[in-house]
């Protein structure tokens, strides 16, 4: 049986939604972004595996390391090169996107990858 649609998360929107946090009018997509799943080939997944051999611990909390975060996001023009990754736990690295989205949203970043910027 499927679930049954959950309130938007945003805040004070009743709009219904299923297998999605946001009603389309709130998912706001990261214009500048263009890194997915599809396009991580051999060279980008060595350089994540190269990332969590030097770094086994997350730089934020020391929890062990199970992702290559950003440390300028993607989506603002960080690119997908050693120095700007760093060792992360995964819930470290859904906070640190989940704040760069709320700065992006709230027209951080002097504007890179902001609707009409």
């Amino acid at each position: 049986m499927p679930r049954a649609p959950k309130k938007c998360a945003t805040h004070d929107c009743e709009e219904r939604v299923r297998g999605r946090k946001h009603c389309p009018e709130h998912t706001v997509a990261w214009a500048g972004s263009t890194r997915t799943a599809a396009n991580k080939d051999a060279a980008s997944q060595e350089l994540q595996q190269q990332v969590l051999r030097e770094e086994p611990t997350c730089r934020d909390c020391g929890a062990p390391s199970t992702v290559a975060g950003h440390i300028v996001p993607h989506a603002y023009g960080g690119p997908y090169i050693r120095s700007n990754l760093k060792g992360q736990c995964k819930g470290c690295n859904n906070a640190q996107i989940a704040e760069d989205r709320r700065t992006w949203l709230a027209g951080g970043f002097s504007g890179v990858g902001q609707p009409g910027g």
